[in-house]
């Protein structure tokens, strides 16, 4: 990344407010609206993957993958 991002400081009121907070079923989906988000990561790519099918909350893959995992 080329974005100096030591010194963002970045919340998504209304986020929180539509999907009522923070939990750990959401927390990397509220990290990915974030500036922090690497879209190339393991995580985005999977994501993109498995959007459409039954293994859309499936973290199994992601153990065998080789590059930026966000946990």
């Amino acid at each position: 990344m080329s974005k100096e991002l030591t010194a963002i400081e970045w919340r998504s009121d209304q986020w929180l407010f539509q999907f009522g907070g923070l939990r750990p079923d959401n927390v990397l989906e509220y990290f990915s609206q974030s500036p922090f988000w690497d879209p190339s990561s393991n995580n985005a790519v999977l994501k993109m993957q498995t959007q459409f099918n039954d293994l859309q909350h499936s973290s199994y893959d992601l153990k065998s993958m080789v590059g930026v995992e966000f946990a």
